[in-house]
């Protein structure tokens, strides 16, 4: 078994699962972490942690409309506060 550089610690039983999409889940130190493998362009034999998506900037806040307000969005309610 070849040992990828930086995992020379690596124990078999660390390795949870590998998928057919060349990602592996590794149990590093109590948390399960997502790599992805691949072959660098000078032929070797790589994993790289594949990050996951970024928190929103803000999150959307429901708020509750009057009658007025949601009826002043339509049509209908324009032609009635114009006149």
């Amino acid at each position: 078994m070849s040992v990828l550089p930086g995992f020379e610690d690596l124990k078999p039983k660390d390795i949870l699962v590998f998928n057919a999409n060349g990602t592996v889940l590794i149990n590093v130190g109590g948390k399960v972490e997502l790599y992805q493998m691949q072959l660098s362009s000078m032929g070797q034999f790589m994993a790289r942690p594949i990050e996951k998506d970024p928190p929103a900037d803000q999150v959307q806040q429901r708020r509750r409309l009057s009658a007025e307000q949601r009826l002043a969005m339509t049509d209908q309610g324009q032609q009635l506060l114009g006149g």
